[in-house]
């Protein structure tokens, strides 16, 4: 396939320059919280590192960061939403805000003391 023939892929989300990691990790905390199943999320994440790094190359460190750039991702959107609060909102509760917390601390402890590894 030639590169005329390809598909390109714009993700306009916050329209942006930034570390390419911050996508990596939005990416793999996305995917965590879809898979139920941890053992299948692992060979996502795996196969979409495989295929990333095929055409980007990310350090060893970078993808040691993935739970923190994920993490990141996660504080950034709490800070819009924040922002973008209006007072009608009720989705925006102490219910909400302690789901989210919650959902930070267990993408955190889940990849807390795991070494992401990739074969090429």
């Amino acid at each position: 396939m030639n590169q005329e023939d390809g598909i390109t892929i714009f993700d306009f989300d916050n329209c942006g320059n930034g570390p390419l990691i911050l996508d990596v990790g939005y990416f793999c905390k996305q995917l965590f919280f879809i898979e139920a199943d941890k053992e299948e999320y692992e060979s996502k994440v795996k196969s979409f590192l495989e295929g990333y790094l095929q055409i980007r190359n990310l350090s060893d460190n970078e993808l040691q960061l993935i739970p923190e750039s994920g993490a990141a991702i996660f504080i950034f959107y709490l800070g819009v939403q924040a922002k973008r609060f209006d007072w009608s909102n009720i989705f925006y509760t102490e219910n909400y805000l302690k789901m989210f917390v919650g959902r930070i601390k267990d993408w955190i402890d889940y990849h807390e003391n795991k070494k992401i590894t990739v074969n090429l």
